[in-house]
């Protein structure tokens, strides 16, 4: 893959990331880089979208929440976006023992992602995202199960895009998908590419959530996962 070459900020063997250098910048050639992988990715795929007049086209930075059953699923959420999510500005936290592998860790970069230790403290990580929503112009993904599904159905959320969202006063996009899973569940190396009829894919965008309707993180999540779990 082209967009894996060349040198960037590494994690290999070295247990302080300098988070300050996550989201890798990017720029137009980036964004078209990532762009055109999202669509290749994509393409084998039949794509049913719908809640496209959910995506904010203000400017405005918000977060991007959804279930969350495939690797491929950030990549999916953006194809499906029909260019409505500006690709140089979204970002996510992703563990950062996947990026020890520097062919993941050049896909990561290219997504903006930000190294968070799963099994340490993940102040550091929140605390980074937190500062490109208030402070930068991000697209921020966070998949509040915190990791892939194991047979497709929902994990109990976690609340911490309910508090980042909150705490930066940014809304939330609900979403959901279905049919990520049966084409690349976590237990597969390979996604399922070929097949007749082609597999179908089927993305919801919900409308945004406002922080300042919920009295706290427990109760924003709660309605979170309610929402995502009907917008099918």
């Amino acid at each position: 893959w082209r967009m894996m070459n060349g040198e960037g900020p590494s994690t290999d063997g070295d247990p302080e990331i300098d988070l300050s250098m996550y989201p890798t910048p990017r720029n137009a050639i980036t964004g078209k880089e990532l762009r055109k992988w999202t669509r290749r990715l994509s393409r084998p795929y039949r794509f049913e979208v719908s809640g496209l007049e959910n995506i904010p086209q203000d400017g405005s930075n918000y977060i991007v929440s959804a279930n969350h059953a495939s690797y491929l699923d950030p990549l999916w959420i953006i194809n499906a976006a029909d260019g409505r999510i500006d690709y140089t500005r979204v970002s996510g936290m992703a563990a950062k023992e996947r990026m020890d592998n520097k062919v993941e860790r050049k896909l990561f970069e290219v997504f903006g992602a930000i190294p968070v230790d799963r099994f340490g403290n993940t102040l550091p990580a929140t605390q980074r995202a937190k500062e490109c929503l208030t402070d930068e112009k991000y697209i921020m993904f966070i998949f509040p199960e915190g990791a892939r599904s194991r047979d497709g159905s929902m994990l109990p959320f976690k609340a911490g895009a309910a508090e980042l969202s909150i705490q930066t006063g940014k809304k939330i996009v609900p979403v959901r998908l279905e049919g990520s899973f049966e084409i690349f569940p976590r237990h597969k190396k390979y996604p399922k590419i070929f097949s007749i009829p082609r597999k179908k894919i089927r993305v919801v965008f919900g409308e945004p959530m406002d922080p300042t309707d919920y009295a706290d993180p427990k109760e924003m999540t709660q309605k979170m996962k309610d929402i995502i779990s009907g917008l099918l």
